[in-house]
């Protein structure tokens, strides 16, 4: 289990924090920031939902400062948030 809030310098050098882990009402929350034409874009949706987590060199990250980290940087930062960690594949029984 990852501890909050997560130090993270990106490979572009700029200094990320991750202060929470996502959970389901930033999902829901993100629908509305993406609207009606992206409401099927799953990206677009991580991407909102993942904003609020994000304090990128001190301040609160937006919807909008992720569309523009470098497509590294962004790997980085899914790696560390909850993308991070998967669920267990033992078969339940």
């Amino acid at each position: 289990m990852t501890d909050y809030p997560q130090a993270i310098t990106l490979p572009s050098g700029r200094r990320a924090k991750l202060t929470r882990k996502i959970k389901v009402r930033d999902t829901v929350y993100a629908r509305r920031i993406v609207g009606a034409a992206e409401a099927d874009n799953a990206f677009a949706i991580s991407l909102a939902a993942l904003a609020p987590t994000v304090e990128l060199d001190g301040k609160a990250a937006l919807y909008e400062d992720l569309l523009d980290l470098d497509i590294d940087d962004l790997s980085v930062l899914g790696d560390a948030a909850s993308f991070e960690k998967k669920a267990s594949s033992e078969p339940l029984t």
